[in-house]
């Protein structure tokens, strides 16, 4: 018996999906092992024509599945997540499958064996309406990945496109389609029901829970049959491509700005850097790659602005650009400027009144200082803010009870407290 039905239980609290049916073997399957080559995976977020032909098929190239309950050609949705939940999807996946010898692509294969995951949907579309409840993937339970170019299906609408929890259900449901069973730990990525514990695919001795289980044992380790069934991958040599596409070269800018990056790798991008000279102003881990450089960060005049993409390999890309920057203040928003609401300040700053007068300012501390002419003022027990040195006078609210320090401190009462009670919590949690 070479495939079982392998179902994926959605997010939600509920018991376990009761051990799935046997199914007829697949005909005509031929032997393949990790030595083969790499592994190509499709990811399909356009949709097409699914049908089954009744003879146990799962053929990626043609469409047909066993998995397909509905009789005749049936047109599978394409995703209908965003163009930036799509990409971070794309990415997840890519750094669950970083250390196998697995290739992730987008575009269709023009010739050759690939197995492919369809995104998008919900049950219905191969099951019939009402059929399916709670599903949020399913594929076919490939023991030793014997079969090249197996068909899974992710129905990413189950959970409202979200990426985490779609780049999850992709892993678990194409790694079905290498061999993997389902595991009891939560933070394995084969773990029956999508949550937010699971990192990835885990290197220890795990128990399986129904009757998926391949190796015969009742036992698994996600990693180790996963890095036997389609081996390991090869060194990463190849460095990630970074571009600017917001500011272009020669552009000027206000004093705070930000940059938007395009930037790509053959397996997936670790982080982003903005650097001017020899100092980093700013880093993300997260597409979409959108860093934010505050008011008085740099200074007036001619800067070069360089990015920098790394791999998790350690590769690095890098691109630069020159521009100009206007001096601090010339920029209705920036740092020390008058204001009404935080909606006045740009690059996320906030409006405060020290000495009385509205003005704009933002969060500071050692690792983001106040630029010249501007003093570091600590506000209340979690917030610093700049402000002018003219202004440090009053009363200010440190770390314990008000006290009054005459000539050395602003009290700078945030306009919206809303958000100061939200940047608070936010900082406990940290």
């Amino acid at each position: 018996m070479l495939a079982t039905l392998v179902l994926f239980a959605a997010a939600q609290p509920g018991p376990w999906l009761p051990p799935p049916p046997r199914l007829p073997a697949q005909a005509a399957l031929k032997t393949r092992n990790a030595s083969s080559g790499t592994k190509i995976l499709y990811l399909n977020f356009n949709g097409g024509t699914v049908y089954n032909d009744m003879t146990g098929c799962s053929n990626a190239g043609l469409g047909c599945s066993f998995i397909v309950s509905l009789s005749g050609m049936i047109r599978y949705p394409s995703f209908r997540g965003t163009a930036a939940q799509k990409q971070l999807i794309i990415d997840l996946v890519k750094a669950y499958y970083e250390p196998f010898d697995v290739q992730i692509v987008t575009d269709k294969p023009a010739s050759g064996e690939y197995s492919m995951n369809m995104v998008g949907g919900t049950p219905d579309v191969i099951f019939g309406t009402g059929n399916g409840t709670g599903i949020v993937g399913i594929a076919p339970l490939d023991c030793n990945d014997l079969n090249a170019h197996d068909l899974s299906f992710t129905f990413s609408q189950v959970v409202a496109n979200d990426p985490l929890e779609v780049a999850q259900t992709i892993a678990q449901e194409t790694a079905h389609a290498y061999g993997l069973g389902h595991t009891g730990d939560r933070t394995d990525v084969m773990y029956p029901q999508v949550q937010k514990d699971a990192n990835g695919f885990q290197n220890y001795v795990m128990s399986i829970p129904d009757n998926t289980d391949c190796t015969g044992t009742g036992h698994q380790n996600s990693y180790q049959q996963l890095m036997y069934n389609v081996g390991a991958s090869p060194p990463d040599t190849e460095a990630p491509t970074i571009a600017f596409m917001d500011p272009m070269d020669g552009a000027t800018l206000s004093s705070g700005f930000t940059v938007t990056f395009d930037a790509q790798d053959n397996r997936s991008v670790h982080d982003v850097e903005l650097w001017s000279g020899s100092q980093i102003i700013a880093r993300s881990t997260m597409e979409p790659w959108v860093l934010t450089v505050p008011s008085g960060t740099l200074p007036g005049g001619p800067a070069q602005l360089r990015g920098v993409a790394h791999d998790r390999a350690g590769n690095q890309g890098e691109a630069e650009i020159s521009v100009t920057l206007r001096n601090l203040g010339e920029t209705p928003g920036d740092l020390g400027n008058s204001c009404q609401t935080n909606a006045d300040c740009n690059m996320g700053g906030l409006c405060a009144s020290p000495a009385g007068s509205q003005v704009c300012t933002r969060q500071c501390g050692s690792s983001q200082p106040c630029p010249q002419g501007f003093n570091c003022v600590t506000t209340d027990q979690f917030l610093s803010q700049c402000a002018r040195p003219a202004a440090d006078s009053g009363c200010s609210v440190g770390r314990g009870p008000v006290t009054l320090v005459p000539a050395i401190f602003a009290l700078l009462v945030l306009i919206d407290r809303r958000r100061r009670y939200l940047l608070r919590k936010s900082r406990r949690g940290l």
